[in-house]
């Protein structure tokens, strides 16, 4: 039902807090690509406890952007026990990082999460789109259709992968040594001084949290992933 409505043969946005927020993006991306989105995007729960997402068409759809928006409300998910920051929790922000903001490679050229995802497969029916989502890399169908431009697209994957991951790791293992000193210094600053602190936590690890959760390990948008772990860092 979340992408086909009543009727299997059509495509259809069924959610509606994120069909509202999709602004511009609902005629420029394809519908392929926003029937996926409606589940792996970024949202949070606002005032009234409805599930929302935090901007309104594709100039919203990046981190910055993202973060200045809670920011504007005064929005948290939770507050950090020891540095007493008002964090954030990030989704799994994949349709607003291929689409939003600087947008991916793929995105430029066209083409869909259901390029990528569901390989083209065929029985005694005629031709369909796989429902057996996973991986392009594990996709022998897909690798196929890609090989024209990409000589060694798993090769090229394994690279952006393995660069994002060794960063993100790198610089959790700097928010945590952040979170150790504020905590130590807490009682002895001054609250403009505090506020800032806890203002540098809040942003670091939502911009990290933001690239370690979209679940591609950067391979959906290297640029964006290292711009993000950039601004953590």
């Amino acid at each position: 039902y979340n992408c086909h409505g009543n009727d299997p043969t059509a495509l259809e946005v069924t959610s509606g807090f994120y069909h509202a927020s999709l602004g511009d993006a609902a005629e420029s991306t394809p519908l392929e690509a926003q029937v996926c989105g409606q589940c792996h995007n970024e949202y949070y729960f606002n005032a009234d406890k409805v599930t929302s997402n935090p901007y309104d068409g594709l100039a919203g759809m990046d981190a910055e952007a993202m973060l200045a928006f809670y920011d504007s409300i005064g929005f948290k998910d939770w507050e950090h026990p020891d540095t007493g920051a008002p964090l954030l929790k990030a989704q799994h922000p994949e349709f607003e990082t291929i689409y939003g903001g600087e947008q991916s490679s793929m995105a430029k050229q066209g083409y869909s999460c259901a390029d990528c995802h569901m390989a083209p497969v065929e029985d005694e029916n005629g031709e369909y789109s796989s429902h057996e989502l996973k991986s392009p890399l594990e996709s022998p169908e897909v690798m196929e259709q890609c090989s024209g431009c990409h000589k060694d697209l798993e090769g090229e994957v394994r690279a952006w992968q393995k660069e994002v991951t060794d960063r993100e790791q790198a610089i959790s293992r700097d928010i945590v040594r952040y979170i150790e000193a504020l905590a130590a210094a807490r009682d002895a600053l001054d609250p403009d001084t505090l506020a800032r602190a806890q203002q540098i936590h809040r942003h670091a690890q939502f911009y990290w949290d933001y690239v370690m959760v979209e679940n591609s390990e950067g391979a959906h948008n290297p640029e964006a992933a290292h711009a993000n772990l950039d601004k953590a860092e």
